[in-house]
Formats: structure tokens, sequence, C-alpha cells
């Protein structure tokens, strides 16, 4: 199997799974977040990372981390939870 073929047949999996971990495990500021919210940056985070990973496009990823890291801070999340909330992605996607 490819890299694209893991990551488009596992989608949905990766999304549940991302957003979980967000939702319960980075702080009680995503805590407090709606899933309904976390679903669409992440979906987008997913899909900006196919983008990185299978396409070597970054600038989908890029506007993502500018979009999500400037909605964060003004919403008074740490720079730390952020980078967090992304690096678990990797968390997500090794296992698979």
């Amino acid at each position: 199997m490819t890299l694209d073929s893991i990551l488009i047949a596992h989608r949905d999996k990766i999304i549940g799974q991302w957003v979980d971990r967000i939702h319960t495990e980075v702080s009680e500021r995503y805590r407090s977040r709606p899933v309904s919210e976390l679903l669409v940056t992440v979906t987008e985070g997913v899909d900006a990372n196919f983008a990185a990973l299978s396409r070597n496009d970054f600038s989908k990823i890029n506007a993502l981390i500018e979009k999500i890291t400037r909605l964060r801070l003004e919403g008074g999340f740490s720079l730390s939870e952020v980078h967090a909330a992304f690096e678990s992605y990797r968390a997500v996607i090794l296992p698979i």
C-alpha cells in the first residue's frame, strides 16, 4: 500500500481519532470547544497534511497553521496547546 492509499482509506478514522485526542487529551481549553468546531478544523488539517505528505504541497498546511494559530491565540490558548493539537496528528497516524 502507498502512503496515499493508506491516508485515503483511513481518512474518516484519522479525523475521528484526531478530534477525540484534541478534545480529550490536549488541554482544558480544547475540551471546552464544541466537537463540531474541532471536526471542521481537523478535517481541514487532515486534507492539508495529505497535500503536504502526498503531493509535497505545503500551501494548505501553512495557511491552516496561520489560521488556527491566530484563532486559538486570540481565544486565549497558549502556543504549546496549539502545537500539541497539531502534534497529536502524528500520534493518530503512526499506528495506522
